[in-house]
């Protein structure tokens, strides 16, 4: 489980392995000097396991699914990557929940530069609109965000000087691709009206004669 607050970056130091299993090594400083084999960490926003740990660098290795459904099938050598551990229990929560499983890559389609901020328009597939509100959450490329804007097919999101500054939304431009991991709480809320829906009630029965 995770926030979307990034406090450190990393970088694409190598990209390697087949079809199968791909392997990233990740150069890394800052806060996360606790990283340990074995442990989950969000790499723009997708969870994945620490296979090992080197002096400056950590790896991971991602399975085809995962190439798939994020942007990490086009991460090449210097790419710049942000990194966020789990939360600790006890700990204070800024940010959302966040499960660093991703719903969809989206498209920036369009990028507003303001005095001190910049707006990022993201585009929405059909099947997600749902899941977006205004004022709602929503996690680009593992950043927590507030949804300022809803168009017919898009988002927007402003980001603030210090969100440029330490992730890599900042570097963003039209056409880039990002992961998109929409509010969990509203895919449950979802779910289970969906569900209701479907439920055949005593009332339904009853009025057709069933019972």
């Amino acid at each position: 489980m995770f926030n979307g607050i990034i406090r450190s970056t990393g970088e694409i130091k190598k990209v390697s392995g087949d079809i199968d299993l791909t392997a990233l090594e990740i150069a890394f400083s800052g806060p996360d000097d606790e990283l340990k084999k074995g442990d989950s960490i969000a790499v723009d926003g997708v969870c994945l396991t620490v296979k090992e740990v080197f002096a400056d660098s950590f790896t991971s290795e991602v399975m085809p699914e995962t190439l798939q459904r994020t942007i990490i099938d086009s991460y090449i050598a210097g790419k710049k990557v942000n990194l966020e551990l789990p939360l600790k229990i006890g700990e204070r929560l800024d940010g959302h929940f966040t499960g660093g499983h991703i719903d969809y890559v989206g498209t920036v389609t369009e990028v507003v530069e303001l005095k001190k901020t910049k707006n990022l328009i993201i585009d929405i597939p059909p099947d997600y609109r749902k899941y977006f509100a205004i004022k709602g959450s929503v996690a680009v490329n593992g950043v927590s965000l507030t949804i300022g804007g809803l168009d017919t097919g898009t988002f927007t999101v402003c980001i603030i000087p210090q969100t440029l500054d330490e992730t890599n939304l900042g570097s963003l431009k039209i056409n880039d691709k990002v992961n998109i991991e929409t509010d969990m709480f509203a895919r449950y809320i979802d779910s289970l009206l969906e569900s209701k829906e479907n439920q055949i009630s005593y009332a339904f029965l009853k009025e057709r004669n069933f019972i």
